[in-house]
């Protein structure tokens, strides 16, 4: 488990960075995102979700510090969770219900079909029964 900063290419003047920290806590491997997802980065947030996930039953992805996610990002949730559930596994999602990025997840209907906490510990506490 560690830190992995990925920078996006620029687009325009903007240039679009996220960092995801993962680590193990309570069976579950928790991949905490920061920054922004968009096209630029979603490519590099797909990989990091893929090795996070390898041989795991539970990825809980913590998206708290996302300050900006569009449907580039939205895709790699929807993605994850479905070879999650492939594979046996699920993806569960924590983020405050008030942000700019629960309302994408609303928007989109993944908020839907991906279960989401507003707490880490309530994320991974659950019973999946």
């Amino acid at each position: 488990m560690g830190v992995a900063v990925v920078r996006g290419r620029a687009i325009g003047n903007v240039t679009a960075d996220f960092a995801m920290h993962t680590e193990s806590h309570s069976g579950a491997v928790v991949a905490r995102v920061d920054g922004e997802i968009d096209l630029s980065s979603a490519q590099g947030l797909a990989r990091q979700l893929e090795e996070a996930r390898d041989g795991q039953t539970l990825l809980v992805v913590d998206l708290r510090a996302v300050v900006y996610l569009d449907s580039a990002g939205l895709a790699v949730l929807d993605t994850s969770a479905r070879e999650m559930a492939a594979l046996g596994g699920s993806l569960r999602l924590v983020v405050a219900r008030t942000s700019v990025v629960y309302r994408a997840l609303e928007i989109s209907g993944l908020s839907a079909t991906i279960p989401t906490y507003e707490t880490l510990d309530a994320a991974i506490d659950v019973d999946p029964a």
